[in-house]
């Protein structure tokens, strides 16, 4: 009889450890998970494509860039020397970290051909810190769908960069009509909005 029961007493005590070993092990895969989680958050808050979201160090928050615009870019049924101009408007919200950020100018319709030469649909921006206008020529709406029009600029705490964005179908002088009547629709991302170091 005491071997049956020692041997009872065994099985009891190895169920115990089985369940003891099961629940450490999920603890740790449960540690890793958050572990993980909470890394892939911090990457992608940092290195967040566009929009605004936070990072939270302590007590302080740092945002992304913020933006606004007053107009989209849009031409419909365009003719030679139709135009639309808007403002941009790029913000660091954080007391006291700069931000770096990057602007992309994607064409969502662009049915404009080189038949007629170059140059005609152009996005001009001005303004911010830009010592020279950047153009970006999209009259090829085969080929050229997107555009950087900044690159890189760091803006300091508390401070705004505001351009002026124009979009045009510029008059060439030459024969445009293969272009004539044709749409263009584009908006601006912000492709790279992180906190450097002030």
């Amino acid at each position: 009889m005491n071997i049956e029961k020692k041997v009872q007493e065994m099985s009891e005590q190895s169920k115990e450890k089985k369940h003891v070993l099961i629940m450490v092990l999920g603890l740790l895969t449960l540690l890793l998970a958050l572990i993980g989680a909470s890394f892939a958050y911090f990457t992608a808050v940092i290195n967040k494509p566009r929009g605004n979201q936070s990072l939270v160090l302590g007590t302080a928050t740092l945002e992304g860039a913020t933006f606004k615009s007053t107009n989209s870019l849009t031409l419909l049924e365009a003719r030679p020397g139709d135009f639309v101009e808007t403002e941009y408007t790029v913000t660091n919200p954080n007391a006291s970290a700069k931000v770096r950020y990057t602007l992309k100018v994607v064409a969502d319709i662009n049915e404009f051909t080189l038949q007629g030469g170059e140059k005609q649909v152009l996005i001009k921006a001005s303004g911010g810190n830009l010592l020279e206008e950047r153009v970006i020529d999209f009259t090829d709406g085969t080929t050229t769908r997107e555009g950087i029009l900044i690159s890189n600029k760091d803006l300091s705490s508390k401070q705004s960069d505001t351009y002026k964005i124009k979009l045009e179908f510029a008059e060439t002088n030459q024969n445009q009509d293969a272009n004539r009547g044709k749409s263009f629709v584009a908006h601006i991302e912000v492709i790279q909005s992180i906190v450097v170091e002030s």
